[in-house]
């Protein structure tokens, strides 16, 4: 069809809708219209259209999305590809939820708003969110489909740019990157990790070569799904890289165990010659003036990098002095020059082969060991793509030894894995972590929208408490980060105020507001400052309540006295008058105290603390001793507890990690009701509110699901999917209410539908 007949058909289709009927469009329309309107020339009308990104099929939008033009398309686009791996599992009402908050985090007011429209009215609404995690470069996400990605690699087959995955489970899959689809079936035939995969094509056909830490290496045929057979190993092959040899497909591996630099024949699976000599730690394969070459790494070769004709067996050229501790190399070809990129340790180094120099030695490339390495083209410029055990990818302009650009991103656990492709002339690079995630980024995207930076992205979970206050009359948001940080942000705007406050070096596990000498102050793990403008030296609690070492606290104020409460890995238990200094300890024989919440149970005020093993006890703040047995039904550690009132009746909320929330009666101490069940992960955290004379409670956690409960009710009564972990809770009361949510490494505020009022308690703890 031509591009006329094309838009012909795409206006005859949409004259089927009417205005905003997206949600009833037949089954044809969300999956091909997108299709017709790329082939006419028109994606854009589609890709601006808010709806449309909900009701689309996500596998036929996928490929469509490199073709948006205008600027209202390209920043959609970002948008959706931000959670684009997970909208593919997505209801459309959960989709618009997560295309609503990934919009608000790039702080694109038209397009968040317009989603937002379609949302039910008694829902969350989200105010603002930071954006340290945004990135326009991302174009694509998956889970691994295995326990943890541990190689990964470019290839094409049937035509179609692909990634060829090695698992900790032993298993090989094929991903295809313009749809985000596996291809075929798992490819089973390793014992073990597979640990390198390298690919090349021949007689029309893709050969994999997947290896594992043992030694056993297995070939593959991506384009049929089929096993080839087994290379005969019997040693640990460290890396592994594909070519031709007069027109036969190779592997060439190295091994440290027995000296050598083998190559073997993909199609009779026999050794070709005789071994290379030389231990190798990493090499990579290349194409010089027409002849096949393999370049090595490694301690045994005398620290150097070598280059071997694979045709003639031949040295070419002397050794060039390297890295003693390469792992990766990676090699490009620029305007008949080949490179050359070494990594070890956290260093890099490039090396022009011709001239044999090294030309740019980059000693601090990264701030930990480099895991992977791949090159590639973009713009004619060539890169490097690296990963690193500091979490980061990072690209690097080649001929001046310079980032090229920002960091791409951070992932939640070490980078262990890089490949680089083109997609339709688009230069594109994926990652992989041992957490089993694979993202893939446009290399060369310019910037969208405008992100908020808030906390460093970790590999612990970064935002883990969050609270409320006002600073100089303006009320705040406060959250406490795994990067040791305390960040105060503007409630209505999410504008980050002032300056950062350093609250340790391992974190703030616990924050609360409270009014001494009628200023606002600021209590938490390893700091406590008054929240007031130019934020002075903090000054650390008694070290008697823990100091840096406690993990919840919880506020008392009751007849003028207040008193913090606060625990942590012992199981001691701290009660410090904020006003005399005066410190009571109590000694539990439970198990470390992972939350506390304080609230007032027949005239006393009382702490109730969550415990390890899923014990729920309750304490006298004022004569510092427990009160009654410890409370049983948890089956697995209590996590956080919420106090409020439940017909009269004081009550805590606890979450576990046995995924279900549970309510307490405090007066008569036992469980109320059944336990609250639609979490399927950990639950993190849980907080407390009174709603048009309902008493809500509000929880997340692993799952990533933000959910409302209706405690009289006993059910959930309103599901977030926000996707990721989230660490931290707080309401805040007001017309309309809100609601502070740590989620990952971001923080987050949404609207609470109509007026929120006490009394309530949130406490604090991981």
């Amino acid at each position: 069809m031509t591009a006329t007949a094309h838009a012909a058909v795409l206006d005859r289709l949409l004259g089927m809708l009417s205005t905003g009927a997206w949600a009833t469009a037949s089954p044809y329309l969300r999956r091909h219209a997108i299709e017709h309107a790329v082939e006419a020339g028109r994606a854009d009308e589609l890709l601006v259209d808010a709806d449309f990104l909900v009701y689309a099929d996500p596998y036929t939008l996928a490929p469509a999305l490199d073709t948006g033009r205008s600027s209202a398309a390209v920043a959609a686009v970002a948008v959706y590809r931000a959670s684009l791996g997970i909208h593919r599992f997505l209801t459309p009402d959960a989709r618009r939820r997560l295309l609503t908050l990934d919009a608000v985090g790039y702080r694109l007011d038209g397009l968040a708003g317009a989603l937002a429209e379609g949302l039910p009215a008694e829902t969350l609404r989200p105010r603002w969110r930071t954006g340290s995690a945004l990135n326009s470069a991302l174009r694509d996400s998956s889970s691994g489909a295995g326990r943890s990605v541990a190689a990964i690699t470019g290839a094409v087959v049937a035509g179609r740019p692909v990634l060829a995955a090695g698992s900790w489970n032993g298993r090989v899959n094929v991903w295809d990157l313009p749809t985000g689809r596996f291809v075929g079936r798992p490819l089973w035939g390793h014992d073990e990790v597979v640990n390198r995969i390298a690919c090349v094509r021949s007689e029309g056909h893709c050969l994999a070569v997947s290896t594992e830490f043992s030694g056993a290496i297995q070939v593959w045929d991506l384009d049929d799904g089929t096993h080839v057979g087994q290379l005969p190993v019997a040693y640990s092959v460290p890396d592994v890289a594909c070519t031709q040899v007069n027109g036969e497909p190779v592997a060439v591996t190295g091994g440290l165990s027995d000296d050598a630099v083998r190559v073997w024949s993909l199609r009779t699976l026999e050794q070709l010659g005789d071994p290379l000599p030389g231990g190798v730690s990493a090499l990579a394969c290349l194409t010089m003036d027409g002849e096949p070459m393999v370049v090595t790494a490694g301690s045994r070769t005398g620290g150097g990098l070598r280059c071997w004709n694979l045709r003639t067996r031949e040295p070419w050229g002397d050794p060039l002095p390297c890295l003693p501790n390469v792992g990766v190399i990676s090699c490009i070809e620029h305007l008949g020059r080949p490179l050359v990129v070494a990594g070890g340790g956290r260093a890099l180094q490039i090396f022009d082969l011709c001239s044999g120099t090294l030309t740019h030695d980059l000693s601090t490339a990264h701030d930990d060991a480099v895991y992977a390495v791949d090159c590639v083209h973009v713009g004619g410029v060539p890169v490097a793509v690296t990963g690193s055990r500091d979490l980061t990818v990072r690209v690097w302009d080649l001929l001046t030894g310079k980032p090229f650009g920002a960091p791409l991103g951070r992932h939640s656990n070490d980078v262990i894995g890089v490949a680089c492709a083109v997609i339709d002339g688009i230069a594109v690079a994926a990652s992989s972590d041992r957490y089993g995630f694979m993202r893939v980024w446009t290399l060369g995207a310019g910037p969208v929208g405008s992100p908020v930076t808030g906390h460093a992205v970790q590999m612990l979970r970064t935002v883990r408490v969050v609270a409320h206050g006002r600073f100089d009359g303006t009320p705040v948001a406060l959250s406490g980060g795994g990067d040791g940080t305390l960040r105060v942000w503007d409630l209505a705007t999410g504008r980050q105020i002032d300056r950062t406050v350093n609250g340790g070096r391992w974190g703030i596990d616990a924050l609360a507001v409270i009014d001494i000498d009628e200023e606002p102050h600021v209590l938490g793990t390893g700091l406590r400052h008054r929240l007031t403008a130019g934020l002075p030296e903090q000054q650390a609690l008694s070290p008697d309540s823990g100091g840096a070492g406690f993990e919840s606290l919880a506020l008392s104020r009751m007849d003028g006295r207040s008193i913090a409460v606060t625990s942590g890995r012992s199981g001691h238990i701290h009660f410090t008058d904020l006003v005399s200094g005066a410190v009571r300890s109590a000694t539990t024989d439970a198990d470390t105290v992972k939350a506390v919440c304080c609230t007032v149970v027949a005239e006393t005020a009382t702490a109730v603390t969550c415990h390890a093993n899923g014990e729920i006890r309750l304490w006298d703040v004022v004569a510092a001793q427990q009160i009654g047995a410890p409370l049983t039904g948890h089956t697995q550690a209590a996590t956080a507890v919420a106090c409020t009132v439940l017909s009269g009746t004081p009550v805590a909320v606890t979450a576990s990690e046995d995924a279900t929330l549970r309510v307490w009666d405090l007066l008569r101490r036992q469980q109320s009701g059944p336990p609250l069940i639609g979490h399927t992960r950990a639950v993190n955290t849980v907080a407390c509110a009174q709603y048009d004379g309902r008493t809500l409670a509000f929880s997340s956690g692993d799952d990533g699901a933000l959910r409302t409960w209706d405690l009289a009710l006993g059910r959930c009564v309103d599901e977030w999917p926000v996707a990721r972990i989230v660490t931290a809770l707080t309401v805040v009361p007001g017309t309309p209410g809100s609601l502070i949510v740590g989620i990952g490494d971001e923080v987050a505020v949404f609207d609470v539908p109509r007026r929120l009022t006490g009394p309530s308690s949130n406490g604090s703890g991981r």
